[in-house]
């Protein structure tokens, strides 16, 4: 897990996270990317790709994803998904709903939060004939207004937004057969490892940049 969270976070100033609220999801890229218009640029975090095209473990080996500040990976997914098809992935397992859907509400000022156009539903990934429940979830985004007109209602495909992620409350083994030893807080000794720090890498580069400068002035590095 350390290692992708490192991976989305490269081109982002310390401190900075990509963490959209659900809301944001919505107003910010979902719309946008459904009427055509470009998106942020951290939009480099949201992949055009559909989610049930592979297995999320398979999706999420070659995309950055956003991060929380406890470095949690959350991937995202722009989509278009069929209005009367299920869920199922086509290289097995399927996505069932763990949570109704519920309309997305934003700050109205005075008037208090008022929708913000989008809905949002839960999902668990689940595998094999006995459908085994996976530590894998997802939040499905829509919009009430895509922006796509008459054309886009009589569609028979659905544009969405897709938030993939490990449960909470995965465990420690679970974690580490996705993630590897980076994806947990302890040892093989369930003793807590130590925390690794994401240093940007052209601090290494000003750092080397200053003793050289040093060396040939012949200025001590050190006061």
């Amino acid at each position: 897990m350390a290692a992708a969270a490192e991976a989305a976070m490269e081109s982002l100033p310390p401190g900075v996270y990509f963490n959209p609220s659900s809301e944001e999801c919505v107003t910010d890229y979902l719309l946008p990317w459904a009427r055509g218009e470009r998106l942020p640029e951290t939009g480099q975090y949201i992949h055009e790709q559909s989610v049930y095209a592979q297995g999320p473990d398979a999706l999420r080996r070659a995309r950055a994803p956003g991060t929380t500040r406890a470095f949690e990976p959350k991937w995202y997914f722009l989509s278009r998904r069929n209005r009367r098809g299920g869920r199922a992935v086509a290289t097995g397992g399927s996505w069932a709903v763990e949570q109704k859907q519920r309309v997305l509400l934003e700050a109205g000022g005075d008037d208090g939060d008022v929708p913000c156009g989008g809905t949002r539903k839960s999902y668990g990934f689940f595998v094999g004939k006995k459908k085994k429940k996976t530590p894998w979830l997802m939040e499905e985004f829509t919009a009430g207004d895509s922006g796509g007109g008459e054309e886009e209602e009589d569609s028979e495909e659905v544009p969405v937004l897709c938030r993939v992620y490990v449960s909470p409350r995965a465990t420690t083994d679970e974690k580490r057969a996705i993630f590897g030893e980076d994806g947990v807080a302890v040892d093989a000794n369930k003793k807590k490892k130590p925390e690794r720090v994401v240093i940007p890498a052209d601090h290494f580069d000003a750092l080397k940049n200053l003793l050289t400068a040093r060396v040939s002035t012949g200025a001590s590095c050190c006061p």
